[in-house]
């Protein structure tokens, strides 16, 4: 919304500013606000406008049909390649709907158009001859919609048209009245007939304007009743149409050209003409009226072409004049051409140069303009100090190059002057007054730049003050920038000359002088509390404590937080949380937390939302924590909570660079400007206007326009594809304020974590975005810092590519799951086969030679169970009694190793699944055991059996039994297979059976051969006992001979010790090695004692033999030791020695007898010169014995071995005898 800029718009400012009224006459109470121009478009000329349910404003022009929120437009017009788009303006029709949610367009050249709101796309009425029941001409005179819903055209052609409001009825009746003059006229000479409106009294009467005068139709016998006026109205450079209204008492109101305001009786017929005198120039546009509307319940309101408005009372009277309308270049008003009051009470009139608004509500700023109070306040009058008397009724101000001090009441409003010239030019202007401050006795200070000044209470006259001391000479002429009390004592700041503080008991002036604060500081302000004294001056910040005579000095050089952000220091002041204010130029505003320079914390408060804007020259604090800002582009409100700003500035009739500011006791803020000072409450501009409602508006994906079903904002949601990830919407508001600027956030859900906040930018736009569920919030703001009471939100639905989707995913899965199990089943079918080519291979190339029937019964069951995955297998076979089944083989939970079988089962033939397999010699497969009687319980119940009978050459030798868990767990797959091996397995399992006869034969005769050798082993006993007995009795009897007893004695001793060693023995086949040497050696110590020691013996056992361990035949050794002692060892002249070594071969025992004797040829010399001669048993018996035992071994056949030993001269040494016991 702009203002016409220029002359009038300077006048207008001047109005408000001087009180003299508002821009409409005082008879109107409305301001008037003129928009020409929004954003870049120009209005131009319009012809009328309406109002939608949503807010926004229709309005008709010459080549377009705006739709305007309040900031922005959207332009609607013809487009020949879009049948949806409206016909060709201009649009001088514009009408809402009342029975649906769009908008009646006429043009006067181009038909009728109906605009749905909701897709914002039009549906076109116009002329066609061709056509039945289309619109007689393209120039649209009048629309009206009845209760009904119907519609009611007035066109050119002198036609009154019908539109039934059935859904989609596109046949206008037509209706048309006698022309009521000569035959010269025909209805196309007629013109137009319209503008048509109700009776207010009888629902089945319209009224319809046209040049003669106006009709009364009668809806129900379609009859027309002329009311004539008195002359016809004339055309000239087009046709006219006429405006009418009905008021309440059935008073008919209408006008056109020449014709002025005309009020019809329609009880007598009778018209009363109202026009403007006096006009100062002749043309066809005087008292022409363009329409009549309602103002009030008492008045109407008239707009004309050149009148201007007018006002007519409906209980009758004069019209009253009025100037609403700016004046065009030749200094006329503009025409008016149509009003319409909207719900917030405003009245918005069209005109051949933009809009017009006519509004109630108050300015923002109240301007108190100096000259309008007092015109002897004409000077400039910038106002540079404030200062609110002691009794809070006055407001004083201090001025520059203006008529000196300046009082306000603040009450009535009343203003006056103190005046106060330097002394040596009492012609010049006024002082500048720069610094005000009352003192406790109602003394008024004033800082001028003449020095300092005072106004005693209840005195008109100011006069200068007078100070002692030896500072005094420096402040006396400088100019006085900030004053400040404390107690008695006045603090005064200067421009370029330092500080001073004045002791007001006795006049005298001291200068302060610290740190960065000099003599030559310009010191802008001063503000205090019971300990410090702050001044701000164009060097920063000091902090001087006057008891203890220090300083803390602030400035950029520190930055925040420790120090400030600019060192020209404005103004200062305390909150009521006694933090300490400080204002900037160009460092916007900071606050010194708790207002203590010894622990400084200063917070920043930046605006830079608008140029200049921390740029601030004055400020006061406000309620909840607001503090309002004097910038030098306008006011500016800082929301200390939300640490946000809101700026006025001269688009909101607001002077930029504001002046001084204060805060008056009602709250209302003065703010200095030109000749006066902007007067408001800060709760009326806050709060002034009204949070405007969002909408969206141009959808676009990829940058390119949809076309969607309704208009995006209308949608319910949007569902988009996932190639539609790129999209963007234009963000609008509706927003009537005064100068309205709108704010935008927005918030993808699901996507932003928060608020974004765009500013004025009313675009936004998301690339990318993954498929998913979001919801859409706008929101906007107005110029206030308001937002919108509630959000505008569209679900958005991306959906995601079809390979993403359950359909799909769940269709592929159900491909890949066929897919997979054809495979698997193929699989498994192949493995199966695979496994059965396995397994038949197995048992087909396994050679159980050298195999028990046992081991292979088990080896069966166990590769049947692990490679056809079964839960047993079991092998039965016939018995040797050929009636039973035995369980032979089984692995399962039962048995899982081979001869752990526990109780096995035996099953008579013909009982049982198994019985009734082996006697039919074929295969049983039960799929369901509960249904089968048949079935005998194993181990548990199971639901499936197969059992198949191994058959040999016809012959059952058994059955192959399988159990499982599972009904119909066994198949063909098994059958044949098991089948399969039961033919390879029953060769081998009869073969098996047939070596294991063999062998048992083999075992009889084995065990009778063994028989036959124990008995010949007995005998040979038999035979050496007693030729062992014989020559023990020759010893004996030796010993008797020699006379010898106590040595038989001993002997008879041992003898019969190793005689019952004898008789134990010989009851065993074998004896352990310790017994018999335990024999041995007492057959050697008898031996020696019988040869009275004529030889010694020693008996060896290697490490690796435990006699404990190792068995031999009992007396198996004796033989050979007997042997070598006799034959040896006692031909010998001289004392001998035997050895007996034992060690451990592999099966065998071997035994060395060693002796140092004659040797076996001496020994065989001897035999042969005996008379005697014996051939030797014992040897020979021993030997058999050995034999029989199997002595024999590392290929030796001969289980004793002889052999004769030399000396190293070749001479007899002995005889080494090696016997081999297994």
């Amino acid at each position: 919304m702009t203002f016409r800029a220029g002359y009038w718009y300077w006048l207008a400012l001047f109005l408000i500013f001087s009180g003299l009224g508002s821009l409409v006459a005082q008879s109107l109470p409305y301001r008037r606000l003129i928009v020409d121009k929004v954003g870049e478009t120009s209005l131009g000329t319009l012809y009328d406008l309406t109002e939608d349910a949503r807010g926004f404003l229709w309005i008709g022009g010459t080549h377009s049909l705006y739709k305007y929120d309040g900031t922005n437009l959207e332009l609607f017009n013809d487009k020949p390649d879009d049948s949806t788009s409206i016909v060709p303006g201009a649009y001088v029709q514009v009408r809402k709907c009342r029975k649906s949610d769009g908008i009646w367009i006429g043009s006067n050249t181009g038909g009728l158009s109906y605009l749905d709101l909701r897709t914002e796309k039009a549906r076109n009425f116009t002329a066609d001859s061709g056509i039945p029941g289309s619109l007689a001409g393209n120039e649209i005179a009048g629309l009206y919609e009845d209760a009904d819903g119907g519609l009611w055209v007035g066109t050119n052609q002198f036609t009154l048209h019908y539109l039934s409001p059935v859904a989609g009825q596109r046949h206008f009746q037509r209706f048309r009245p006698k022309i009521p003059v000569d035959g010269s006229m025909d209805y196309t000479t007629a013109g137009l007939l319209g503008e048509i409106i109700p009776d207010v009294k009888n629902p089945d009467l319209l009224w319809v304007g046209s040049r003669y005068g106006v009709y009364r139709f009668n809806r129900r016998d379609t009859s027309f009743h002329l009311f004539p006026f008195s002359q016809v109205v004339p055309y000239f450079y087009r046709q006219v149409n006429l405006q009418m209204f009905m008021d309440a008492r059935g008073y008919i109101w209408c006008g056109t050209a020449f014709t002025g305001l005309c009020r019809l009786d329609p009880a007598t017929g009778r018209w009363d003409v109202y026009k403007k005198e006096g006009q100062a120039f002749a043309s066809h546009n005087i008292n022409n009226i363009q329409d009549i509307t309602l103002l009030n319940d008492s008045a109407l309101l008239i707009l004309t072409t050149v009148d201007d408005a007018w006002t007519m009372p409906l209980k009758g009277g004069k019209p009253s004049f009025h100037s609403i309308s700016p004046l065009n270049g030749v200094g006329l008003s503009q025409a008016l051409t149509a009003a319409l009051k909207t719900r917030d009470g405003d009245i918005w009139i069209s005109s051949n140069d933009g809009l017009i608004r006519l509004t109630k509500k108050s300015v923002l700023w109240p301007f108190v303009f100096f000259p309008g109070r007092n015109p002897a306040l004409d000077k400039n009058n910038w106002q540079r100090a404030y200062a609110i008397s002691p009794d809070r009724r006055q407001l004083y101000i201090g001025t520059l190059r203006g008529n000196g001090l300046l009082t306000y009441d603040l009450e009535n409003g009343n203003m006056s002057a103190l005046p106060y010239r330097k002394p040596e030019s009492p012609e010049g202007s006024d002082v500048l007054m720069d610094a005000l401050c009352f003192d406790a006795g109602g003394r008024l200070w004033i800082g001028s730049d003449t020095g300092l000044l005072y106004l005693n209470a209840g005195e008109r006259l100011i006069n200068r003050f007078a100070g002692s001391g030896p500072d005094f000479s420096a402040l006396s002429e400088a100019q006085v920038s900030a004053l400040f009390i404390r107690g008695d004592t006045l603090w005064v700041g200067t421009k370029g000359r330092g500080a001073f503080f004045i002791d007001m008991s006795t006049s005298e002036v001291r200068q302060v002088e610290t740190g960065k604060l000099s003599k030559t500081s310009t010191v802008n302000t001063i503000q205090g509390d019971a300990k410090y004294i702050w001044l701000g001056h164009d060097r920063g910040l000091s902090a001087y404590d006057p008891a203890g005579k220090s300083t803390r000095h602030f400035d950029r050089y520190s930055p925040p937080p420790l120090g400030l952000s600019n060192d020209q220091v404005t103004a200062l002041a305390y909150d009521a949380a006694g933090h300490l204010w400080v204002s900037t130029l160009g460092g916007g505003m900071l606050r010194l937390r708790n207002g203590n320079p010894q622990q400084p914390c200063f917070e920043p408060y930046y605006n830079n939302e608008v140029p200049g804007g921390n740029v601030v020259y004055d400020f006061v604090i406000c309620d909840r924590g607001q503090l309002w800002l004097g910038t030098q582009s306008g006011l500016a409100v800082l929301d200390t909570g939300s640490r946000t700003f809101v700026n006025y500035d001269i688009r909101d009739g607001m002077f930029a660079k504001i002046g001084s500011m204060i805060r008056v006791p009602d709250g209302r803020i003065a703010s200095g400007a030109y000749r006066g000072f902007h007067f408001f409450h800060p709760d009326s501009v806050l709060y002034a206007g009204r949070p405007p409602v969002p909408y969206l508006k141009h959808f676009r994906i990829f940058d390119r326009e949809v076309d969607l079903p309704t208009q995006v904002d209308r949608m319910e949601s949007l569902t988009l594809a996932y190639d539609q990830n790129h999209f963007s919407f234009e963000i609008g508001a509706l927003n009537f304020d005064e100068n309205a600027r709108t704010h935008y956030a927005y918030q993808l859900v699901g996507y932003d974590k928060d608020w974004v906040y765009s500013g004025a930018r009313n675009y936004l736009s998301y690339n990318n975005l993954p498929a998913g569920h979001y919801t859409l919030r706008v929101k906007a703001s107005n110029k206030h810092g308001i937002w919108s009471e509630q959000d505008k939100t569209i679900p958005i639905v991306i959906r995601p590519p079809y390979w993403q989707t359950l359909w799909f995913r769940l269709l592929v899965l159900s491909v890949v799951t066929v897919l997979a199990g054809g495979m698997y089943h193929a699989w498994r079918q192949r493995q199966r086969t695979l496994q059965a080519q396995g397994i038949v291979e197995y048992f087909a190339n396994t050679d159980y030679q050298g195999t028990d029937v046992r081991d292979i019964l088990w080896d069966v069951a166990h590769k049947c169970m692990s490679r056809l995955h079964l839960e047993d297998c079991v092998i039965y076979l016939l018995d040797e009694s050929g009636e039973h089944l035995v369980q032979e083989a089984a692995y399962s939970l039962k048995s899982s190793r081979p001869g752990d079988l526990s109780e096995a089962l035996r099953i008579p033939l013909g009982q049982g699944i198994v019985g009734v397999a082996g006697l039919k010699a074929r295969p049983e497969m039960v799929n369901d055991t509960r249904r089968d009687p048949r079935y005998i319980v194993d181990e548990k119940p199971r639901l499936s059996e197969l059992a198949v009978p191994i058959l040999h050459d016809g012959r059952l030798i058994g059955v192959i039994d399988s159990e499982h868990s599972r009904r119909n767990f066994f198949t063909d797959y098994h059958l044949q297979v098991l089948k399969t091996i039961a033919s390879l397995c029953a060769g081998k399992i009869a073969q098996a059976q047939a070596k294991e006869l063999m062998q048992e034969k083999e075992r009889q005769l084995r065990e009778l051969n063994r028989n036959l050798a124990e008995s010949q082993l007995t005998a040979l006993r038999a035979q050496m006992n007693p030729h062992f007995l014989f020559n023990c009795l020759n010893s004996i009897n030796w010993y008797i001979i020699k006379n010898r007893p106590a040595e038989a004695s001993r002997y008879i001793a041992r003898f019969s010790r190793l005689i019952r060693l004898i008789l134990d023995h010989s009851k065993d086949r074998q004896i352990t090695l310790a017994r018999e040497l335990e024999a041995l050696r007492l057959y050697l110590d008898m031996e020696a004692m019988r040869f009275e020691h004529r030889f010694e013996y020693s008996i060896d056992l290697s490490p690796d033999l435990d006699p404990e361990d190792v068995m031999v035949p009992p007396l198996i050794f004796q033989p050979y030791v007997e042997n070598a002692i006799w034959h040896g060892l006692m031909p010998k002249n001289a004392p001998g020695h035997l050895r007996l070594s034992l060690r451990a071969e592999v099966d065998v025992v071997v035994c060395t007898i060693e002796d140092d004797g004659i040797g076996r040829a001496a020994a065989a010399a001897q035999r042969d010169h005996a008379t005697v001669k014996r051939q030797s048993q014992g040897l020979k018996i021993t030997e058999a014995r050995i034999r029989q035992l199997g002595g024999q071994s590392n290929g030796n056949t001969d289980p004793v071995r002889f052999t004769d030993l030399y000396d190293s001269d070749g001479v007899a040494a002995g005889t080494r005898v090696e016997v081999r016991v297994g």
